[in-house]
């Protein structure tokens, strides 16, 4: 593991790796992982992240526990069979286009208007 410190453009780090692993404690709903889905890598993410509400397992990712390092090894594994198959990039990327701008803008109209 290297740390890069931060960086302008990420895609080229992202085209380089085979999934994210996000074993956060807390994070609302990091950007990372829409991120990753957006290049078609799956991420394996903490049930204490609000991202853990959009993986559907072995579509886009699985789900751990964040101080379970046997836990996220055992899903590493798996995400490593899933990922040789070929099969997660489309579902990774269909989720990040449910989270595009011009649908979030809606969302985010929707709900104001059912706020007045």
């Amino acid at each position: 593991m290297r740390f890069l410190g931060g960086k302008q453009d990420v895609r080229p780090l992202y085209a380089a790796a085979d999934c994210l692993i996000l074993p956060s404690r807390y994070d609302p709903f990091p950007n990372t992982v829409l991120e990753s889905f957006a290049m078609g890598l799956p991420a394996i993410v903490s049930s204490r992240t609000g991202a853990a509400e959009v993986i559907e397992r072995g579509v886009n990712g699985w789900v751990c526990e964040p101080d379970d390092a046997a836990g996220i090894a055992a899903l590493m594994k798996e995400a490593d069979q899933a990922i040789r198959s070929g099969r997660l990039p489309q579902g990774a990327r269909a989720t990040a286009e449910r989270f595009g701008l011009d649908e979030m803008a809606g969302h985010l109209a929707r709900l104001y208007e059912k706020l007045t």
